[in-house]
């Protein structure tokens, strides 16, 4: 493709009113879903007395999100910014920056990296969390927490230098989060292992839930594991919530990609920045972190009702149990 060419189909993508539209709506989720992980953290982690481990990786979680969404927002902002510039045709007028595409790229695929690794190490710490349920209350390890610090750093970053080893930032592009020339092996790795990771740790967690719910049958446990296990149960479905939204996005995606490509569709097809922009406008990720924290905040709120009904319940119905269990716990 000749660079006039690529002039041409660029200055067409910036002024075609689907991609425009495509990008404010992605950009308006963003901004609400910065507001609802807002709310969530101030109502149920800040002042939650769930375990400091879970509640780090929880922070760093969401400190994923609004980076997620701020490197989106810069790079929209870039486009709409060219899109008022670009009348001369001039190509530093159309086309992003090498720095600009390079580091807002890099750091956008790093964030991606991140999401998956973030959601593994929580499975981690819930999993051991159940196995160690009797005393996992008063567990607690500064060391193990910046482990799971530089681990959440360190993966990612590692992933996105072998995803992009060759990737080819010199050549013209329209949008800086635009997959750039040599990367197509390395990406499509990534994100295969990111869906197979999703499915697996799905699968997990309700095996988790499960696990969970069968220990607290037993009646044999002090109060404080029991309690260790009402946090498990709440933990590992908000998990579980998270885990399927997501493996929901990267799975619509995916096949709406290939449908793309493998679909009468050649208008777009034979126009890489229009294909681009369509795969942009479909990536339903913003709308994921926006409606994540809403559900989850409200199926919290729900577990802890029905968890007090339960225990008045129990307590109004078996009070000799609970007696046993406040005697052995404190004797």
């Amino acid at each position: 493709m000749s660079n006039v060419i690529s002039i041409g189909l660029c200055l067409d993508s910036l002024n075609y009113t689907p991609s425009r539209g495509g990008l404010l709506f992605q950009c308006a989720a963003i901004l609400g879903s910065f507001v609802s992980m807002l709310h969530f953290c101030r109502k149920h982690v800040r002042h939650s007395p769930v375990h400091l481990n879970f509640k780090l990786l929880l922070v760093l979680y969401f400190i994923k999100c609004y980076v997620h969404g701020f490197v989106f927002l810069s790079a929209a902002a870039n486009y709409y910014y060219r899109q008022l510039i670009s009348g001369d045709g001039a190509p530093e007028h159309v086309f992003v920056s090498r720095e600009f595409y390079k580091y807002v790229h890099l750091m956008y695929a790093t964030t991606v990296h991140a999401d998956p690794t973030i959601k593994v190490l929580l499975v981690i710490e819930r999993t051991w969390a159940t196995f160690r349920a009797r005393n996992y209350e008063n567990e607690s390890s500064r060391c193990v927490r910046w482990l799971f610090v530089v681990f959440a750093f360190i993966y990612p970053t590692s992933m996105t230098l072998f995803a992009y080893w060759n990737a080819d930032f010199d050549s013209p592009a329209c949008f800086a989060l635009f997959t750039p020339d040599g990367t197509m092996l390395g990406v499509n790795v990534m994100f295969i292992i990111q869906i197979v990771t999703s499915a697996l740790s799905i699968v997990y967690v309700k095996y988790l839930i499960r696990l969970n719910t069968r220990k607290l049958e037993n009646q044999q446990f002090h109060l404080t594991t029991r309690y260790q296990l009402h946090e498990n149960l709440s933990c590992t479905h908000f998990l579980s919530t998270v885990l399927v939204s997501s493996f929901s996005v990267a799975l619509f995606f995916g096949v709406s990609t290939l449908a793309l490509r493998v679909g009468p569709f050649d208008g777009f097809r034979n126009n890489p920045p229009f294909f681009a922009f369509l795969r942009m406008a479909i990536y339903p990720i913003p709308l994921a972190d926006l409606l994540i924290p809403i559900y989850s905040g409200n199926q919290m709120k729900r577990e802890r009702t029905v968890k007090m009904i339960h225990l008045n319940e129990a307590i109004k119905n078996s009070p000799e149990v609970y007696d046993k269990m406040l005697k052995a716990q404190w004797a």
